[in-house]
Formats: C-alpha cells, structure tokens, sequence
C-alpha cells in the first residue's frame, strides 16, 4: 500500500508484515489552509498474486473548512453593568452563532450565558472572572 503523497502530510502503513494492511493519515492544518476546493490524495493498494498481481486505487478528499473567529469587546458601564459584543470579519462564510459563558475565578460555576452576538448583564458583587466566548458557523 502507498499513497501519491497529494498532501503534505504522514502517510504510514501501521504494520507492513500484517496481510491485511492499514494505514495511518495525519495532517495538522494551519490557519490559511482552508479552502472551497477539496485537498486530493489516492492510495494504492496492490498484491503478490501469482501469475499476475492486482491493483486497486482510491481517492480521497478532505475538506478544510475555515476556523470561526470574532473580535470581542468588553464595556464596564456604570452599577455593575458590563457590556459585551463580538464581531466577524467580512470574509466569514456563513451565518455565526455565538456562545458566552460568565463563570466564577476557578472556572467551575457558570453563572451567566448568553448566545446573543451583543449583551448585557450586571455584576452583583466583584471580583475576577473568567470569560468563555466561542463562535460556529452554522451550516445549512
């Protein structure tokens, strides 16, 4: 079994003694690799068959959908009240859901959620806090 190596990436047979053969695919994207167009790569598999070997090739496509990000600010506004907004940039595909998650300084105890892309809540004691926001893209 081999690979046309299409990809930069790994491509490794697990056990090349094993008669039935499995490989491994790795490939770590980095931020600019996302594309419409599907990254290719074949395999081919063949075997030892006498008098005349076999051969089967496949191909595989990966698609690499672009990471989901937004620009967030924070406002303190007067008695406690605390403002927050997260924008996308114009080149977003797709429509973004948003997800805010207020917890106490150990991270364990959420105490305010919001999925709206811009809120308000107030404070009723200080202190720090940590602040969880994440955004998908919603698929159609």
């Amino acid at each position: 079994m081999k690979w046309n190596g299409g990809i930069l990436a790994t491509f490794k047979v697990k056990n090349p003694k094993d008669r039935e053969k499995e490989a491994e695919f790795c490939w770590q994207t980095r931020l600019g690799q996302a594309s419409d167009v599907a990254y290719q790569f074949t395999v081919t598999a063949t075997d030892d068959h006498c008098p005349k070997p076999s051969q089967s090739i496949r191909g595989f496509k990966v698609k690499v959908n672009p990471r989901a990000f937004s620009n967030r600010n924070y406002t303190i506004l007067k008695c406690g009240k605390f403002a927050f907004n997260a924008s996308v940039p114009s080149s977003f595909k797709g429509a973004p859901q948003y997800k805010w998650s207020f917890r106490d300084s150990n991270g364990n105890n959420e105490f305010y959620f919001s999925s709206k892309k811009t809120d308000t809540m107030t404070f009723y004691q200080g202190g720090k806090f940590i602040v969880v926001h994440t955004v998908k893209i919603q698929r159609q």
